[in-house]
This record gives C-alpha cells, structure tokens and sequence, in this order.
C-alpha cells in the first residue's frame, strides 16, 4: 500500500488496521486480480475494492492518460453518494478525481463535470445508460477503463438491473483488458452468472461470511405487536419511548419505515414535535424518503450516522445500500412483505452489534403477515424468552392482551390513555387546521409544510397505498377508509378534529367516489388548497354542525332538505366560496364498518 493512502486512511476515517474483507481483499486486488468477494455491509468493503483501484489509476493519471479510469456501479444513489465521499479522501492525496452521476439529479450538469474526463466515476446503472445513449464523447472516455467494481451485486439484481449490466458491459473494455472486482453480500445463482459474464476466468474468491452463521433475520430479536388503527400512533409512541429513554438511554438509533413517504414525512414532524416531553431533543427526529431532494437525503442520512443518538423516519428509500453504524431498533410500521422485512430488518445487528426488530400492525395486516413471515423468530412480547432480553417492548407499558388466534399480542386502546403519548402527540398536533375548529384539514400549496397539509398528503398516501393491498387483508373500500379514518381521526390516536378532504381527482383515480366516509372536495373548489380561515369556513363549519343535529333529529328526506337550506344560508352569508366548502361535506361519515376496539 502507498505511503498516501495510509496516510489518507487514518486522517480521514481513523483506520489503524485493516477489517476483515480489506485484509482478505487487499492483498489479490493490488495485484491487479479480478476477483469475486462477499462481505455484508457495514464491514469496510468500500475501501477495499477502492484502494486498488485508486493506486492503479494515480499510476495510470501520472502518464497524462485521459478518459475514464475506474467505473464503480452502485445500486442506489445513496451508496454511490457514500462512495465518492471515500473515493474523494483516499483518491485526493493521489489527484484521483471522483465523479458520480446518478438519477434525481441534472443529466446536463454531470455531462460537463464528465466532459474532461475523470479517475472514478461512480454511478448508478441507469443513469449510466443515460450517458452512454445520449452524452456526447463518454462513449470514448469509457474506453480507458481500466477497473470495473460491482457494489452490492446481489442488490443490483433483486432491483432488475441485469439488464443494464449488460448494456453497459459491452460498452466497456473487454474483461481481458481490464480488472473487475465483484462485490455482493449474498451469493445466489444471479450473481454467480453475472461473475462469469463480466469477470476474467479464475477469478480469486474472498469472503469473510461464515458459510455456517444464521443470517441476521434468523438470530436478531424480534417483536411483533398488534393495535387496532386509533392505538397505532401512542403504541408507535410507547415503543420509542421505552427504546430511547430506559432500554437505550445514552446511545440509541432506531429507523422507522413506513409504508408510503408521506406517512414517513407526518409522523417525523409529530415525533419532533412531541418527543421533547419526555426529553428527546427534536434535532435528532430525521426523515429520509422520496419526497426529499438527494442533498436533503443525504444530510438527513450523514446527520443519522454521525449522530450518537438519533431516530430516522423512512419509506423503503433507505433500506437498501446505505451503510448506517450502530442501529438498535429497526421499527416497521404497516404492511411489507417478507424479503423488504428482511432488508429492513438488516440495518440492524451489523458487524457483531447488537440490535432489534418491532413490528407494529393492525389487526387485520397481523393474519395476512403471520402468513407472510411464517418461520421468522418474530415473538410475542408476551413470550417469555422475549421478556428475558433487556430492551423487551414488553417493558413499555403497552397494555399487552393475547391475540385471539394469532401470534402477537393486541396493545388495546388502554395504549392510548393517559401518560402513553396521546397527550403529547395531541398537542404537537395542535387540532391541525387552526385549534379552532375553522379550517379544513387538506393539502394546501402555499403552506405545505404545516401539520395540517402534511396530515392531508399523509392521510391521502395512505389510502392510496392500502387501496391496492385492500385485498391482501380482506377489506373491501368502504371498511379500508373507515380505517384510514380511525388512523387519523379516531379519539386516542392521531385525533386530527376531521377527516381530511381528498381532491376531487385524487378520489376519482382511487375510484372511491361515493365511498362512505370520504370527504372530497367541492366541484370547483380549485383543488384543494386553502387552510386560510375566514368568514366563508366559519360559516361552513355552522352549516355543517346544523346538518349533523338534523341527521340525529329529522328523517332523510328532511335531512336532505336541511342541508339544502344551510348551504343556501351560507351562499346568502358568505358569498359562493362558502357554498364550496360545506358542498365539501359531499360523504357522510356515519354508518361506517366497525373497526378496532378503541
């Protein structure tokens, strides 16, 4: 190894001695071999197929070589990121320059960053392909190649990328002229056959996997729990509560996903905003999803593994490639199936740490699930050989019942009751629309940041996610958004004061129009902004109580005609925007199914 990267090594990342992989790697891939190496995540696999290919291309730059030295593949743009901030502190000390293009960003940017060409360029298969098709001249800085890595093989082919392997290998130089190094935590039959195509014969095989240990799903403890749609959120509460402040009181990172980014995106502003009362600073309350930029993503993500303490709200963007030290919860909240449960569940317990996994459904996602995840060592809290682990959500004072013909117990609306977060989700909530009780809850365009949009869009997200898993669980349109409203606007839970209103397309596409409990927008309304108050939702708000005192005193028929006389009151008082917003109250929500035991 050269003098500057050792020097490289332990100023920028404080490396003494080499990992595992790196000691096992290091050795075969300096001299040149190709090379197939498994190693999990987390264990410094990076900066073991980087520092060969950084000394071979400072080499190659100082004979004034143009073009494209190194191609490095990643699976997502997270781990490319993470990669070219390595490759930049082992490669700046050579003059190695690092590139990385990948999708969400500006394709015209990357073409002039690319244009006098560069060491490493890191890249996503993708937007890769994009360059190939359409950059003019990276075709030919690609003939200068002379390393060829495959990050987290496996992973690139569980997300459908072979066909773009092999686009892009023929647009490279030849295996014979070039060193390729493949890594990949797993070693299935689809990484095998990509090894034979794009690596040299006889390549050297390293792994620092024992062939014999149970993988982490098999051994990590694992929690399941179940609580009907109004106890979900101080249930969520209880569990993180007892995870940061008694179960891991001075170090503690947990990530939570969600199913959809816009519930990821609510539920981290209410935790910021609720978990100061038991004395969780809100800083440490992240959220990574798709309804980031990549710079956001990414500061969010560097903020959660540097931080000592940290709680991360996430949809599936960050579950895979993204390398974050010294997780101790993962939390999964809601529907998944049994291979995302597991890469989940692996951001936890790495390189020898300790760690766990919490499920939190409803009940009717408990019988699809336990299908699902059958064989998995998910246990009741109840069990006793869960209880005996420290850190047990046994110990959080869920108010734990037996579940009646399944595997995990039901956390009963007793969850919801006083001291278990009700309260302070409550008020970080703060009667979203105002306090007042005057405004709509809806998504609003100029205020999208306010609790009240982002419960709107949660809200929305939700129903459009389970509107294509309804099935799944048995749940028929009409029972799926009366859950949905449980969710949200049942007493004990979230407790938003209404339903939010859903944008007349938005229903029309989800092809719920007439759904009992749907609250659609007024004809004309102009698409559901708003949140402004004023005379015109006052007045709204009045036509609306009246209609409801009618519905509990007077016949339909009169009902129908009450209505029709407030709304024509509130046109007379307010003028016709007052018109739209108590023609928004379009679906009744009484006569809704049953749901939970809240």
């Amino acid at each position: 190894m050269m003098a500057k990267t050792a020097d490289a090594l332990q100023s920028g990342f404080g490396y003494t001695s080499a990992t595992a992989i790196q000691a096992a790697a290091l050795p075969e891939a300096l001299e040149g071999k190709d090379m197939i190496a498994q190693a999990r995540t987390g264990t410094g696999k990076t900066i073991a197929f980087l520092i060969p290919v950084v000394q071979r291309e400072s080499t190659r730059r100082a004979a004034s070589a143009g073009g494209i030295g190194v191609l490095v593949i990643s699976p997502t743009r997270e781990l490319a990121e993470q990669i070219r901030r390595e490759a930049e502190v082992i490669g700046g000390p050579h003059g190695v320059s690092t590139v990385v293009v990948m999708g969400g960003t500006n394709m015209k940017a990357e073409a002039r960053r690319l244009a006098g060409g560069c060491g490493i360029l890191v890249a996503t298969p993708g937007r890769l392909l994009d360059h190939i098709e359409n950059t003019r001249g990276f075709q030919e800085s690609l003939r200068h190649m002379h390393s060829f890595v495959l990050d987290e093989c496996d992973r690139l082919l569980d997300m459908g990328f072979r066909p773009e392997i092999r686009k892009i290998s023929r647009h490279i130089p030849a295996p014979a002229t070039r060193q390729t190094l493949l890594f990949s935590a797993t070693m299935p039959a689809g990484v095998k056959e990509v090894a034979a195509e794009v690596l040299r014969p006889s390549p050297v095989m390293v792994s620092t996997v024992d062939p014999h240990a149970a993988p982490t799903h098999e051994i990590v403890a694992q929690e399941g729990v179940v609580a009907p749609p109004c106890a979900i959120a101080p249930t969520i509460w209880r569990i993180l509560a007892h995870h940061t402040t008694v179960a891991e009181p001075t170090s503690f990172k947990v990530i939570a996903f969600f199913p959809t980014a816009r519930m990821a995106q609510f539920f981290a502003a209410i935790f910021r905003a609720a978990l100061p009362a038991i004395g969780v600073a809100p800083s440490i309350i992240l959220d990574v999803h798709s309804r980031k930029s990549q710079a956001q993503r990414m500061r969010a993500a560097d903020t959660f593994k540097s931080a000592p303490k940290a709680i991360l709200f996430s949809s599936d963007v960050s579950a895979r490639g993204m390398d974050f030290p010294d997780v101790t919860m993962v939390m999964q909240v809601g529907l998944t199936d049994r291979e995302q449960y597991i890469h989940r569940l692996g951001r936890t317990a790495r390189a020898g740490k300790a760690g766990r996994g919490c499920l939190v459904l409803l009940p009717d996602e408990a019988a699809h699930m336990a299908g699902m995840l059958r064989g998995l060592p998910i246990r009741s809290p109840l069990d006793p050989a869960s209880t005996a682990i420290p850190g047990s959500i046994a110990d959080a004072g869920l108010h734990l019942a037996p579940a009646r013909g399944g595997p995990w117990p039901m956390a009963h609306a007793d969850a919801s009751g006083p001291g278990a977060g009700a309260e302070h989700i409550a008020a970080a909530i703060g009667m979203v629309g105002g306090g007042t009780g005057a405004g709509p809850v809806r998504a609003s365009a100029s205020d999208r940041d306010s609790m009240a949009s982002l419960a709107a869009m949660a809200y929305s997200s939700w129903i459009g996610y389970y509107k294509g898993a309804a099935r799944k669980v048995g749940w028929s349109p009409a029972q799926m958004v009366a859950v949905a409203n449980d969710w949200f606007a049942g007493a004990g839970g979230l407790g938003l004061r209404e339903v939010p209103i859903l944008q007349r397309r938005t229903v029309g596409k989800m092809g719920l129009r007439g759904v009992p409990g749907i609250r659609e927008e007024a004809k004309g309304s102009g698409g559901g902004g708003g949140g402004g108050g004023g005379a015109a939702e006052a007045v709204a708000a009045v036509a609306a109580a009246v209609a409801a005192v009618a519905v509990a005193v007077v016949a339909a028929a009169v009902v129908a005609a009450a209505v029709a006389v407030v709304a024509a009151a509130a046109l007379a008082v307010a003028g016709a925007a007052a018109a739209a917003a108590a023609a928004a109250l379009v679906v009744p929500a009484e006569g809704l199914p049953p749901v939970g035991d809240c």
